[in-house]
């Protein structure tokens, strides 16, 4: 078994497993000025927008141009996601790639004035930058994302959201109630991930863990567990049972299917099962080249 070795950076569905041991955060909206105690949510994380005209998910498929301000529904189905009504926020995975000048994003609720802040910020040459964003949302359930110079795609993945607490006072704890126990037979979940490190030589070694949402039922094998033939330079595997795609992610039944971004940077990627994790997750396995590394991709798995 390989060395798991820690990340520059770790987004994604183990992102979405970590938040899910929070508590409860105090959301304030940008309308009224009023806080409200709300409680996280975490989802099997998915893709409100992706810019890109290759590769688009949601209503827009240009950059965000200079100074331009971009809004986007949450409430409802967007993109892949279905959010309700009742959040208050949401914990995401923002990512700006192809930027075309050194520039920041700031990403803040609909009708809020634009903050003096920013959660991106990249130069002309930086490879796709990644970073974890929790914003509340707008009276209408909507987020904004200013670009300050050049343009750039914008990439907005969801792990998860906060509602509002029920009022009146807190009762005797009860018991604890049943961990997600498995994954119904022929039920798919999908998520996606990124990882952005800085190796300190060529052919480095950097592991991964992604966690699935439930048991598998099953142990996964380094055989299920593969990357598609998506681009037969980075993803050795090309596992001919994967017929979806980066923006589309399928896996026949007892299969972990791993699709690799067009943009990620390594040598080359690789899926495996891990014994310590058995049906609980898996590792993505990474050959890095010297310097700044990027490998974004998504993943299916199907219940036998």
């Amino acid at each position: 078994m390989k060395k798991i070795t820690p990340s520059h950076w770790a987004i994604g569905g183990a992102l979405a497993v970590s938040l899910g041991l929070g508590g409860a955060l105090t959301m304030a909206h940008a309308g009224g000025g009023v806080t409200q105690a709300s409680t996280l949510v975490p989802i099997t994380p998915c893709r409100l927008v992706d810019t890109r005209a290759d590769q688009t998910v949601g209503v827009r498929n240009t950059p965000v141009a200079a100074t331009e301000i971009a809004s986007f529904a949450v409430w409802g189905t967007n993109g892949n996601c279905t959010i309700p009504s009742t959040a208050t926020g949401i914990v995401s995975n923002v990512t700006s790639v192809n930027g075309n000048a050194s520039s920041y994003l700031t990403v803040y609720p609909g009708d809020a004035a634009r903050p003096l802040s920013s959660n991106l910020n990249w130069t002309n040459a930086s490879a796709p930058t990644p970073n974890q964003v929790t914003v509340g949302l707008s009276g209408t359930g909507a987020i904004k994302a200013y670009n300050n110079a050049g343009s750039v795609d914008v990439v907005i993945d969801i792990v998860g959201y906060y509602q509002a607490e029920a009022g009146g006072q807190p009762g005797q704890p009860g018991q604890p109630g049943p961990v997600a126990s498995k994954i119904a037979s022929g039920q798919t979940v999908t998520g996606y991930e990124a990882f952005d490190w800085d190796a300190v030589a060529n052919s480095e070694t950097h592991d991964e863990i992604v966690h699935l949402p439930a048991k598998a039922g099953v142990d996964l094998t380094d055989l299920t567990v593969n990357f598609a033939n998506t681009f037969s330079a980075l993803t050795p595997e090309s596992d001919p049972y994967c017929t979806g795609s980066y923006a589309a992610p399928t896996a026949p039944a007892g299969r972990v299917c791993l699709y690799l971004d067009k943009d990620s940077q390594a040598g080359h990627v690789n899926g495996f099962a891990l014994p310590i994790l058995k049906d609980s997750g898996f590792d993505v396995s990474m050959t890095a080249s010297l310097g700044d590394n990027y490998v974004s991709m998504s993943w299916a798995y199907t219940a036998p």
